[in-house]
């Protein structure tokens, strides 16, 4: 019965690689303007199922894959879009090239390419902790978010981080503001990671900065994650179009963020804690309270939401020495019930609190922004802040 058992096993694990690997090659042909992280990649760091390209090959036909030297083998990453832990896929033997291969590469546009080779990251050396490489990358391009003429809004928190980031910068465009937004993941398409003025950058901007930045990283030979390179991208973009403001939102924990180089945010904000990623940020909402915190500057304000551990924070702003720390019941006062959605008390509706978060934040900021005073201004925030992602 053993060998029953065993040889069942066998045939139970040689069909589900031979499904992944129909599914690997069939999602590999499919190319969109999406540019989202191919589903190839994803299946390759799971199950290794590629014949021949070990590569995505949505991404780059084998023949076309950079080879793996020094300075492209540094181009490391993980299959998330952060800049710590996760799979990491281990590249594998490649085939020759086809007619298909060639006929398909020169369809790609310049943008494509440059895309492609940014998801190629994910395929080398594990990520290493820390802002060493971001430190270097931030200066390679001249540090632009360390402008005085840049206002720098930060946001970390383990859930409505990117609705507030997204409802910030739309109030602060509403009340006359050049605004840059930084967030992640994407949906439908990687420009929407870089927007000015709610727009997505243009393949053009994209082509241009993010050939520099590859550029610097083979140059100074900085082994940049996806990332990394993702948020020097619009660091980098920002700067060159002189925006007023730019709104960070985190990738991951606060800490070790690759958006955690800036060094004189106007305003950070933590939305709330809750238990997530509890292998990499710890294994309680204290522990990853602390790693949030750390987007907490010596001499910047902070605004704490309602959902996390006050006293943790608290303490944590004054070891850090932030010139304010501030809570959202104190600004706004307290909601007696929670907003519902369609009155079914199964479904609370936090966008009403990512309003107020947003809301409270640009009240702090308001000193430094004088577009930010006055009644008129105060109708455009609450129509900025209105907004739903």
């Amino acid at each position: 019965m053993l060998w029953v058992r065993l040889s069942t096993i066998t045939l139970t694990c040689s069909m589900a690689l031979a499904f992944s690997r129909l599914a690997a090659r069939r999602l590999a042909t499919r190319t969109s303007e999406s540019h989202s992280i191919p589903a190839a990649v994803f299946l390759a760091g799971r199950h290794r199922a590629f014949d021949g390209c070990g590569s995505d090959t949505s991404a780059f036909p084998c023949w076309a894959t950079p080879p793996a030297s020094a300075s492209h083998r540094k181009l490391s990453s993980t299959m998330s879009d952060h800049s710590v832990a996760a799979d990491v896929v281990e590249p594998v033997t490649s085939r020759q090239p086809t007619s298909d291969d060639e006929e398909k590469a020169e369809e790609w546009t310049n943008y494509e390419r440059l895309v492609r080779k940014l998801y190629m990251t994910n395929l080398f050396n594990p990520v290493k902790l820390g802002l060493e490489n971001m430190d270097k990358l931030h200066g390679s391009i001249g540090s632009p978010m360390d402008r005085s003429d840049i206002a720098v809004v930060h946001v970390a928190g383990s859930n409505g981080k990117g609705s507030v980031a997204l409802k910030t910068a739309n109030a602060l465009h509403c009340c006359g503001y050049k605004v840059g937004l930084f967030v992640s993941p994407h949906i439908s398409s990687f420009r929407e990671r870089v927007q000015i003025n709610g727009q997505p950058i243009s393949e053009v901007q994209v082509e241009q900065h993010l050939q520099k930045i590859f550029d610097l990283c083979e140059q100074e030979d900085i082994p940049a994650t996806f990332f990394e390179i993702t948020t020097a991208l619009a660091f980098h973009v920002f700067g060159e179009e002189s925006v007023d403001v730019v709104v960070l939102e985190t990738g991951l924990g606060g800490r070790l963020d690759a958006t955690n180089v800036i060094k004189q945010p106007a305003l950070s904000i933590i939305t709330s804690i809750a238990l997530e990623h509890t292998r990499i940020l710890g294994d309680t909402v204290e522990k990853i309270a602390l790693e949030k915190g750390g987007i907490i500057k010596e001499g910047c304000p902070v605004l704490f939401g309602d959902n996390l551990p006050l006293g943790v924070l608290q303490q944590c702003a004054r070891e850090k020495n932030a010139s304010a720390h501030y809570r959202l019941e104190d600004m706004l006062g307290k909601i007696d019930e929670p907003a519902m959605i369609h009155g079914d008390e199964s479904f609370e509706d936090y966008d009403v609190q990512n309003s107020r978060i947003a809301t409270a934040g640009l009240m702090l900021i308001e000193p430094r922004l004088s577009k930010l005073r006055g009644d008129e201004a105060a109708d455009k925030v609450n129509l900025g802040v209105s907004i739903r992602p």
